[in-house]
């Protein structure tokens, strides 16, 4: 008889399956050592002796982290946040210096830096932990934000208040584990001038490096099936399908302009483009933009299907990440692109004809079997 099982899905599932396969194999110290730091390791990871782990723990007006870990040594807790995504760390980061885009993982990470500081500096008793006044980084202002939630609270403040330092960490498919706060000016502003003192408390950890330490595995466990899901692996990537070094800076044309042939492959693209991102945007919102349909979640554009009227033809540009699976289709119709109001790259499969838009259908079915 089989035994009961939990499959998990999406980044929260991901988060449970590491979690839970971290616990299952007494490797609580393995995972922190997988972390790179921009700096050197903290000296507390090589005498952690065990974990608590806090998923998606709600914190009132400074957002929801996707874990926070409780790491204990012989006489000394350390408490870690850690935001997940399955993107690279460049493509989920905003790039405005500011709090709005609060979705994306710079802010996220930002906002539990202030929830910190608020809980071990700001104001409030047992039934909120709160700003006492509008924060300001020395180049970013925004509101005073706070947490209230009674016998919620009351917790918060006995188990993450007395720790002896915190951490913040960032959970991508980033291929190579690499520091990547050294370019991330958008979080130096939101830090302001604490930065300097406080840079070294910022790591990246990849699932890629779980993997390679023996944490989790695709092949079974609880990571094994959100993994399979939401982080797919082929050897159909961008780079191995476009072999053009010069990207094209697409921009489209009012959609009064688009003709009557052009939007019946629109409307077939617009089917397809949630089933393409479907792992990363879960929360598709399509936006009708001047020239394009925009896919996007937060400040993060995955997907825009444009008219070139230049070419008579339909495009569709995915975002260039690891991540976001390319399709084989026809060399002479896929390029390297940006799009208007981003600087990342994407890239860009021109569809003539129903044809084309059917033959790349059969591609997509084909890499999904």
């Amino acid at each position: 008889m089989k035994e009961s099982n939990v499959l998990y899905y999406g980044e929260r599932g991901l988060v449970a399956g590491i979690v839970a396969d971290t616990i299952a194999k007494k490797a609580d110290r393995k995972l922190l050592e997988c972390v790179v730091w921009h700096g050197k390791t903290p000296d507390f990871v090589r005498e952690v002796e065990y974990c608590e782990y806090l998923p998606e723990y709600p914190l009132g007006d400074f957002g929801t982290p996707d874990l926070i870990i409780t790491a204990h040594t012989a006489g000394a807790k350390f408490v870690i946040f850690l935001e997940a995504k399955v993107v690279g760390y460049a493509n989920a980061c905003s790039q405005e210096a500011s709090f709005r885009q609060a979705r994306t993982v710079n802010v996220q990470l930002a906002l539990d830096r202030r929830f910190r500081l608020a809980l071990t500096k700001g104001g409030g008793d047992n039934l909120e932990i709160c700003e006492t006044e509008d924060y300001d980084s020395g180049i970013v202002r925004d509101k005073a934000r706070s947490l209230r939630k009674g016998a919620f609270t009351s917790f918060c403040r006995k188990t993450l208040a007395d720790a002896d330092g915190y951490y913040y960490v960032a959970l991508t498919t980033d291929e190579e584990a690499e520091d990547p706060y050294g370019k991330d000016d958008v979080l130096k502003a939101l830090v302001g001038a604490a930065w300097e003192s406080e840079k070294n408390r910022f790591g990246l950890l990849t699932y890629g490096a779980l993997e390679e330490a023996g944490i989790v595995s695709r092949d079974g466990g609880a990571f094994a099936q959100a993994a399979r899901l939401m982080l797919p692996v082929d050897d159909t990537g961008a780079d191995k399908l476009v072999y053009t070094s010069n990207p094209v800076n697409l921009r489209g044309v009012n959609l009064e302009e688009w003709g009557e042939d052009k939007k019946t492959l629109i409307d077939e693209l617009t089917r397809l483009t949630p089933c393409l991102i479907g792992a990363v945007a879960d929360e598709t919102e399509v936006e009708e933009l001047t020239g394009s349909f925009s896919y996007r979640v937060g400040n993060i554009v995955y997907a825009r299907i444009m008219y070139l009227k230049t070419e008579n033809t339909v495009v569709l540009a995915l975002l260039k990440d690891p991540n976001i699976p390319q399709f084989v289709y026809d060399d002479d119709k896929r390029f390297v692109c940006t799009v208007m109001n981003s600087d990342k790259q994407y890239i860009g499969y021109k569809f003539y004809t129903e044809a084309d838009v059917a033959r790349f259908r059969e591609g997509i079915n084909a890499y999904f079997k």
